[in-house]
């Protein structure tokens, strides 16, 4: 029961704030000694509850009905709840700060249509699958905060998780949480350890979702799941998000992962992604894009190393050919990748657009520094700083390398006039050692030059014009043309390539 006399309020220790209500396991400390009753005692216009040092069994769930409501405890490890917060709907201006919650059923915290609301400095661990009930509810579902529905403009700041599937996760694309979409959520300074799935996680259809300044440290799969499953980092299933500033440590499979077939848009800047284990003889990638649709990404200036796998990879494939397209991969610097896993640093399969410039790429182990696959298109590389051997592979042929220092060029190509079309690249699939009288060749992927001698050749045309000899060697660009006529004896034509 409230007790508002000023001699028994005077003997609580308020914090620095006032606050409208005090809860204490002590009576003689507080207002009240539960929270949903001193939530419950608060006007229509809202206040503040502080939560004083002790251990609070919540043994129902937590409702609040009005908005600006800021409840705060004394710190981690002082306030602590046990089976935590569930479901705050339809509020404004919601403050949850300096409490522990653990041995929570679903989630620890879970926002729905909450709205110019933070979370800050709290303690989140060791969260349950929910106890079945009739019907069952799903199991698998184990998350730190869950930021839900029409949640806008949330902020979740200097938190700590540890044991959950996910420590932060928005909505999600169906059931309890496919009411609306979820905008303007900044989760930052967070650490989150021991994850079973993927310690931060965005489902679609969210939007403008930013971590920044985020720890995501190793993982270890939960009860249920094969030893080889793999943890994450960061998932993100949205548009227009970002990861900025953050570090990947010790993560299985996959460093960072964007997914679904509605993320675009994504920027991943300034992290910091290390030791990512594979999986068997798969995975074990820095950044991985999947085959469903991701496209518009920007990956610049991050640190990956130490990898498995490759530093950046794709799922694409010949069936899903130009699904990861229009993506920026600049100024990053990658060590030490491949080094269980067969590929390159740089590895993509069936996509289009990409700009890969200003990376300082350190050996693959076991492969090459970028590497182009399946029906891949339109890359531009150039200005990058490739280690001794770093070689680039390509397919398609509107693609540029020009001007990377470290690249070993390509040299002499045996047998490098196609035997149909007329493109001079770097892999000719089948070819001849001659080029077919009066065809137009166009230079593709880099520079060429071509040693014409021998033959009768009546004429060479450079670009349309005339060379002016009938032998020589000619330096042409990528997209110049050279066309080589002659009667009976074909020249001697060879094709060093940069």
């Amino acid at each position: 029961m409230a007790d508002s006399s000023a001699a028994a309020r005077s003997q609580v220790s308020l914090d620095r704030y006032e606050s409208t209500f005090v809860v204490s396991l002590d009576p003689s400390q507080g207002d009240f000694t539960t929270l949903q009753t001193a939530i419950n005692a608060l006007p229509a216009s809202g206040g503040k509850i502080f939560v004083k040092a002790g251990a609070y069994p919540l043994t129902d769930t937590i409702a609040i009905k009005m908005s600006n409501v800021q409840i705060q405890g004394e710190g981690m490890g002082l306030t602590v709840l046990r089976r935590g917060f569930t479901h705050f709907r339809f509020v404004e201006n919601l403050q949850i700060e300096r409490v522990e919650i653990h041995d929570a059923y679903f989630t620890g915290i879970h926002l729905q249509s909450v709205r110019n609301s933070a979370i800050s400095g709290c303690y989140i661990h060791h969260i349950n699958d929910i106890v079945p009930v009739n019907p069952p509810n799903p199991a698998n579902e184990r998350y730190g905060i869950v930021v839900g529905c029409a949640s806008q403009n949330v902020t979740i700041n200097g938190c700590r998780f540890s044991h959950t599937r996910h420590a932060v996760t928005t909505g999600g694309s169906s059931g309890k949480n496919s009411n609306g979409v979820q905008r303007n959520i900044v989760v930052a300074n967070c650490t989150s350890m021991l994850s079973d799935t993927a310690h931060f996680d965005t489902h679609q259809p969210a939007e403008n979702v930013t971590f920044t300044g985020c720890a995501a440290i190793g993982g270890v799969p939960g009860d249920g799941f094969p030893a080889t499953n793999a943890v994450v980092g960061f998932q993100m299933r949205g548009r227009n998000s970002s990861i900025v500033g953050c570090s990947v440590l010790q993560a299985i499979g996959k460093g960072i992962m964007i997914f679904g077939p509605v993320s675009s848009g994504a920027v991943i800047s300034g992290n910091m992604i290390a030791n990512v284990k594979a999986i068997g003889q798969k995975q074990g990638n820095g950044i991985f894009f999947d085959s469903q649709g991701t496209s518009a990404h920007s990956v610049i200036g991050n640190v990956i190393k130490n990898c498995e796998g490759s530093a950046v990879r794709n799922g694409g494939s010949v069936t899903s050919a130009g699904t990861n397209n229009d993506l920026v991969i600049q100024g990053n610097v990658i060590e030490n990748v491949n080094s269980a896993i067969a590929g390159a640093a740089i590895q993509l399969e069936g996509s289009a657009r990409v700009l890969i410039s200003g990376n300082s790429i350190g050996a693959s182990a076991q492969g090459s520094a970028i590497a182009m696959r399946d029906a891949s298109d339109e890359w531009q590389i150039f200005g990058n700083h490739l280690s001794a051997g770093g070689g680039v592979a390509l397919t398609g042929v509107g693609s540029v390398v020009v001007n990377n220092l470290g690249y070993n060029p390509v040299g002499g190509i045996s047998n490098p006039w196609p035997s149909h079309g007329a493109d001079l690249v770097n892999n000719v699939a089948s070819g001849s050692a001659v080029p077919r009288s009066g065809i137009v060749y166009t230079v593709r992927h880099t520079p060429k030059t071509i040693a014409v001698s021998g033959g009768d050749v009546s004429q060479i045309l450079i670009n349309g014009a005339e060379a002016g000899s009938t032998v020589g060697t000619f330096k042409l660009g990528v997209g110049e043309t050279i066309s080589i006529t002659y009667n009976i004896s074909a020249p001697a034509a060879l094709v060093f390539a940069e």
